[in-house]
């Protein structure tokens, strides 16, 4: 975790968008999958479409938080996203 949010840090500071977004997503896919902390992930996620760039990112983005409502079982939520 602690590599990632490093990344994070230093891609904001660069203000670079790009590394933003894939240090937001990847803090989220494992805060979501490997330590099940779902209210992190989706906080990450939440972060990571701040600067996301291209529909496509914005479309992954946007899956990875219905993921984690589905994997709550938060089935009316998860079809928001």
């Amino acid at each position: 975790v602690a590599p990632l949010r490093q990344s994070l840090a230093l891609n904001i500071r660069a203000n670079y968008a790009y590394g933003c977004a894939q240090a937001a997503n990847d803090l989220g896919f494992l805060h979501a999958r490997h330590l099940r902390q779902y209210a992190r992930a989706v906080a990450y996620y939440r972060m990571a479409l701040g600067y996301v760039n291209t529909p496509a990112e914005k479309a992954r983005t946007l899956d990875n938080i219905g993921t984690i409502y589905r994997l709550q079982k938060r089935y009316r939520t998860a079809l928001i996203y």
